[in-house]
């Protein structure tokens, strides 16, 4: 938890500004993806704490990024229920994956919940990747 907490502190001044929001994005997407991908392949203790951390920064980086971008774009006179919709669909997502991963452990091991983690995690790096250069294509939520 200490280098997910510390991701978003480093994040602008060492990041952002240098290599771009979506960029970033893309970049701790993937590799939550892959750190989440080698946890059931780690034997080593301190090689599992050394992931551990990794993808807990990567993931540190993805969290703050998301909320940013999710109202950057909306008019202030509805940022909040942008961030309403946002946190519902967050919502779901923290009911939906935990849900579908005990299903897939119960079925196929434990082994099987963090691939299907990692195998979300390269989806969601291929969707930032096809989003990054698409115009909005909303109107009714555009800043003015």
């Amino acid at each position: 938890m200490i280098p997910h907490a510390a991701a978003p502190l480093i994040m602008e001044k060492l990041f952002v500004w240098r290599f771009g929001k979506w960029s970033i994005l893309k970049a701790a997407f993937f590799l939550a993806a892959f750190f989440t991908c080698m946890i059931p392949m780690t034997e080593n203790k301190l090689l599992l704490c050394v992931i551990q951390s990794l993808n807990g920064f990567s993931l540190g980086l993805v969290f703050p990024l998301m909320l940013g971008m999710s109202i950057e774009k909306i008019g202030a006179e509805k940022r909040a229920t942008a961030m309403g919709g946002y946190q519902a669909l967050y919502a779901l997502g923290i009911f939906g994956g935990p849900f579908a991963a005990g299903i897939l452990n119960s079925w196929m091991g434990l082994k099987a919940g963090f691939f299907f983690a990692a195998a979300l995690g390269l989806t969601a790096t291929v969707f930032a990747a096809a989003w990054d250069k698409k115009p909005a294509s909303y109107k009714m939520f555009k800043a003015k």
